[in-house]
């Protein structure tokens, strides 16, 4: 019984996932909701200007005009946020979706039980089944509008609708919720597990399974992004694993794995995982920004401490350059050279000390 009111608890709230598993696809949904909010809205808004124009024109839908204007000068400020503004306030997408669904169903509603109480409802029902469908959010908080907005169609109904279609409408607007809940449900789902699958190819391609850093394929695909970046210098460190061949030959790859990880972790702490990269078998690259040398350096030193208090040893080739002057290639390979003439340096006195 406990596990299946987990799993019942896994899918309503977070569509058949792990908690932590949803989050990790919430910047995509994010990404994915604020698109769909980017099209809707422009086609609401422009649906809405058209009935407007219609309303001076045909006499049925006069008495909707005030109805037409309200809601297209709300539509637009939604539409005029989502497309100026949504990427600097990621957080204010989803308040902006159940905004315009709201909006929408606030529509339906007036439109079925205020301005037309005398004719059957169509238009409610009709968002009612194809609205939820639009935007990806928790089931649960999808099912709980649906049901608010059924709620406040009955409650406008009973107050102006004609009492000869009141029941109808009321048992179909619950039908029709129901099946609006059931059906949304399902594809959201769906549409959750396809966030999860893409957010699990997406790790395997771009993440080095060993040590958790980015691997070479996201190195080369983020490359150009650092010529634009918003910052006045650029540093670049080239690391080298030094021993690994003779780690794994004396003591077995597991060895030689913790050695790579115990790296990782460290460049991880001391430099972040946002630009830092695990390009080849014992070799990693990292960036940083607007850091004086001075800061760099004790960075560094500490990296190194920290590894050498591990029992291993690494090379740093370090490059510096103002982003106005970035010659990117030139500054791989002038950290790359100088990791190399570091590596010499402690094989020469490697060899030195078993002589």
């Amino acid at each position: 019984m406990k596990k299946i009111f987990s799993k019942a608890k896994n899918f309503i709230f977070f569509g058949h996932l792990e908690k932590e598993q949803y989050h990790k696809i919430c910047p995509e949904i994010e990404k994915s909701n604020a698109a769909n909010l980017q099209i809707f809205s422009i086609i609401s808004f422009a649906f809405l200007i058209i009935m407007t124009v219609l309303s001076f024109t045909i006499e049925a839908a006069e008495v909707n005009r005030p109805l037409y204007v309200i809601c297209a000068l709300i539509v637009g400020m939604i539409a005029l946020f989502t497309w100026k503004a949504a990427s600097k306030f990621p957080s204010m997408v989803l308040p902006m979706v159940y905004a315009f669904m709201v909006l929408l169903f606030f529509f339906g509603i007036i439109l079925s039980s205020v301005t037309k109480p005398d004719s059957p409802t169509a238009t409610f029902i009709a968002l009612l089944l194809t609205v939820p469908l639009l935007f990806t959010d928790k089931p649960i908080r999808i099912a709980g509008l649906i049901i608010t907005m059924v709620a406040l169609f009955a409650f406008m109904s009973v107050k102006r609708k004609n009492p000869s279609l009141l029941l109808v409408d009321l048992i179909n607007a619950v039908i029709f919720g129901s099946i609006s809940i059931i059906v949304s449900s399902y594809m959201l789902y769906i549409k959750i597990r396809m966030f999860w699958y893409k957010e699990n190819v997406r790790f395997i391609s771009e993440i080095d399974l060993l040590t958790g850093l980015k691997n070479r394929n996201c190195f080369e695909q983020n490359l150009s992004q650092y010529s634009s970046k918003k910052a006045d210098s650029i540093f670049c460190l080239y690391i080298d694993a030094n021993g690994l061949h003779e780690l794994n030959n004396t003591k077995g790859h597991d060895a030689g794995d913790r050695m790579l990880q115990l790296i990782a972790k460290e460049l991880q702490f001391h430099f972040g995982d946002q630009d830092t990269y695990r390009i080849g078998g014992d070799e990693y690259i990292a960036f940083g920004m607007d850091l004086t040398k001075k800061e760099i350096h004790i960075k560094i030193a500490n990296f190194v401490k920290a590894v050498e208090d591990a029992g291993y040893h690494v090379a740093i080739g370090l490059a510096h350059s103002l982003l106005m002057n970035l010659n990117l290639d030139e500054l791989l390979k002038q950290a790359e050279q100088t990791m190399y003439e570091e590596k010499t340096k402690y094989y020469q006195l490697i060899g030195k000390e078993r002589i």
